[in-house]
C-alpha cells in the first residue's frame, strides 16, 4: 500500500506541474522546432525535462516527512547524489533546452556532474562477477563510472527521438533496478524507483497528449539517464549482491544497443575518409536509429515506441533473470539475446545478411518497376521492407549513367538534405523526360513551394510530396500516378521476355 501511494503521489506531482507549465507563458522559450532529422512537423514545448525534475525535487521533499520506518534513509548519502543530479542538470539541462548548446560544452558539463557523482559524492563500482570470477576494479573504478555516467545520458538523449520512448525506456530500467532492490532489501532503493517510475509516467501521459503536448527535452533525458546510471551502480554496489557485469548493462540496454549500433554504423559508413574522419563520424547526428526506421516503415510513433520497449523491456528483464541465475543460466540468457538483437538488426538493413529465417522461393521479376535516384540509405531499406506487392524499387543513379529501359514505371526522389534540393528535384525532373514516366519528389515544404513559385507553370510529370511522408501514402500516390502508364505497358506487344530494368535489377540484386 505504501508503494502505491508513493506512485500515486508521484504521478499527480508530476502531472500537475507539467499542465502548469505547459500552460504558462514560459512553454515559448522551449519551443522544439522541426528539422529535417525529425518527426515532428510544428514547434513543440521542451519542457518534461524541467517539469520532471521541478516534480523529483517535491517528491523528494515530501520524502523528509515520512517516517524512516516506512522509507529508510539510504546509508551511502544516495538522496544526496539525486539531489545533486537535479539541481545540476535544471540549470545545465535548461540552458540545453534553451540555446541548444554545442556537444563540446554539453560533453563537459556532463563530465563535470559524473565526476562530481563520482570523486566527491562517493558513488562508483567497486567490484564485478564475470563467469563467476570476481574482479576488482581498484583504480580503474572511478573512471569507468564517469565514463558509465556520460554514456547511459548521452544514450538516453539520443533514442528521445518519437514520443514515449525515452520515457518507457526509462520505466523498464527502473522497474527492474527496483525489482532487484526488493530481492536484496534495499527498501529505500525501492521506494526512490517506484516514485521515479510515478514521475516518469506522470510526463508520459502530456508526452501523448494533443491539446498539451510537451517533449523531454535534454534536461529530461540526461536526467533519466544519470539517474538511471546511478540506480545501476547502486544495484552493483548492494550488500551481498554479487551481480555480474551484463546486469548494469541490460538494466539500461535498450539505449546502450542503440548508441552502440550508430556508432558502429557511423566509423563504416562509405563516405568516411580516413580514420580521423570515421572517429568525427561516429558522434554526427544522423537520422538512422532504430526509431527512425520503424517509422520510414510506414509504422506510426505509438506503433514504433511499443516495438521498442518490449526490446527495452526484454533487455531490463533479462538483467533480473541473469541476477538470479547460475553460470550456465547466463551463458544461455545472453545467447538468446545475442540471436535476438542480431535478427532485429538485419530485418531493419543494419546487417545486410540473407534472411535465413524464411525458405527462399523463386518468383518472376515483376513489371512494376520503380526507380529510386540516389536513394538515402535508410529510406530504400524502408521501401524494399514495405510489405506490398505492386511495385519493386531499383536504384538509380543521378547522372543517368545506366540505361534502365522503357519498362521504368515511375522514378521517385527521397531529399534529405535541403542543401541538395536544387540539383535533387532536377535529377528527378530529368529522369522523368529521359525515360518518359512519372515522378515522385519528396521533400520539406520550404523548399517545395520555392520550387512551385519559381515554375508557376508547373511540371507535366512530377509530383511533389511534403515531409513527413508515410509509405503506405507514397505507395496510394505510385499507384494513382502510374495507373495510365501501367495499362499502355501491359497492352504493349514484347519483343523479348525481359527487360534492361529487369536485368539492371537483377545486377544489383546480386551486388
Amino acid at each position: 500500500m505504501f508503494l502505491l501511494l508513493v506512485v500515486s503521489i508521484s504521478f499527480l506531482a508530476s502531472a500537475l506541474v507539467h499542465l502548469l507549465l505547459v500552460s504558462s507563458p514560459i512553454a515559448r522559450h522551449f519551443g522544439d522546432a522541426p528539422d529535417h532529422r525529425k518527426v515532428h512537423q510544428t514547434v513543440i514545448p521542451r519542457l518534461g525535462g524541467l517539469s520532471l525534475i521541478l516534480a523529483f525535487l517535491i517528491v523528494l521533499a515530501m520524502r523528509t516527512l515520512v517516517p524512516g520506518d516506512i522509507w529508510p534513509v539510504s546509508g551511502n548519502h544516495f538522496s544526496g547524489a539525486l539531489l545533486f543530479i537535479a539541481l545540476f542538470l535544471a540549470a545545465a539541462g535548461t540552458l540545453d533546452d534553451i540555446y541548444t548548446l554545442d556537444f563540446k560544452p554539453k560533453f563537459l558539463l556532463q563530465f563535470m556532474m559524473a565526476s562530481g557523482i563520482v570523486l566527491v559524492l562517493g558513488h562508483q563500482f567497486g567490484t564485478f562477477s564475470l563467469l563467476g570470477y570476481q574482479v576488482d576494479l581498484d583504480r580503474v573504478g572511478p573512471i569507468a563510472t564517469i565514463f558509465w555516467i556520460v554514456a547511459v545520458m548521452n544514450a538516453f538523449n539520443i533514442i528521445d527521438g518519437i514520443d514515449g520512448l525515452a520515457g518507457g525506456v526509462a520505466v523498464c530500467g527502473f522497474a527492474a533496478a527496483g525489482f532487484m532492490a526488493y530481492a536484496n532489501g534495499a527498501a529505500y532503493l525501492l521506494a526512490m524507483n517506484v516514485a521515479l517510475i510515478g514521475l516518469t509516467l506522470g510526463f508520459l501521459r502530456f508526452n501523448f497528449s494533443n491539446r498539451y503536448k510537451v517533449f523531454l527535452g535534454d534536461s529530461g533525458s540526461q536526467f533519466l539517464g544519470a539517474v538511471l546510471a546511478l540506480m545501476a551502480i547502486e544495484v552493483q554496489r548492494m550488500p551481498n549482491a554479487e551481480f555480474s557485469v551484463f546486469v548494469p548493462l541490460l538494466i539500461v540496454g535498450y539505449p546502450l544497443f542503440d548508441i552502440s549500433v550508430a556508432m558502429v554504423r557511423r566509423f563504416f559508413k562509405a563516405n568516411s575518409r580516413g580514420l580521423p574522419g570515421r572517429f568525427a563520424r561516429m558522434f554526427a547526428a544522423d537520422n538512422e536509429h532504430l526509431h527512425h526506421r520503424l517509422v520510414y516503415l510506414g509504422l506510426s510513433h505509438v506503433q514504433s515506441a511499443f516495438l521498442l520497449l518490449m526490446v527495452a523491456g526484454s533487455l531490463a528483464a533479462s538483467g533480473v533473470l541473469i541476477a538470479r541465475l547460475q553460470v550456465y543460466g547466463r551463458i544461455a540468457v545472453l545467447a538468446y539475446l545475442t540471436v535476438a538483437l542480431f535478427l532485429i538488426l538485419n530485418r531493419l538493413g543494419y546487417l545486410g545478411a540473407r534472411n535465413w529465417v524464411t525458405i527462399p522461393r523463386a518468383k518472376a521479376m515483376p513489371l512494376n518497376i520503380v526507380g529510386v535516384i540516389e536513394p538515402d540509405e535508410v529510406f530504400f531499406h524502408a521501401l524494399k521492407s514495405f510489405k506490398q506487392n505492386k511495385f519493386d524499387f531499383l536504384k538509380m543513379p543521378g547522372k543517368l549513367t545506366k540505361f534502365m529501359g522503357e519498362d521504368l514505371l515511375a522514378v521517385t526522389l527521397y531529399n534529405a538534405a535541403s542543401d541538395q534540393f536544387e540539383e535533387r528535384w532536377t535529377a528527378a525532373l530529368r529522369a522523368s523526360e529521359y525515360h518518359d514516366c512519372p515522378a515522385i519528389v519528396i521533400a520539406d515544404a520550404p523548399d517545395i513551394e520555392k520550387v512551385k513559385a519559381l515554375h508557376p507553370e508547373g511540371f507535366r510529370s512530377v509530383h511533389f510530396m511534403a515531409k513527413p511522408m508515410r509509405l503506405p501514402e507514397l505507395v496510394r500516390e505510385l499507384e494513382k500516378f502510374t495507373q495510365s502508364r501501367a495499362k499502355t505497358l501491359a497492352r504493349r506487344p514484347r519483343e523479348r521476355k525481359f527487360s534492361l530494368a529487369q536485368i539492371a535489377l537483377r545486377n544489383s540484386a546480386r551486388d
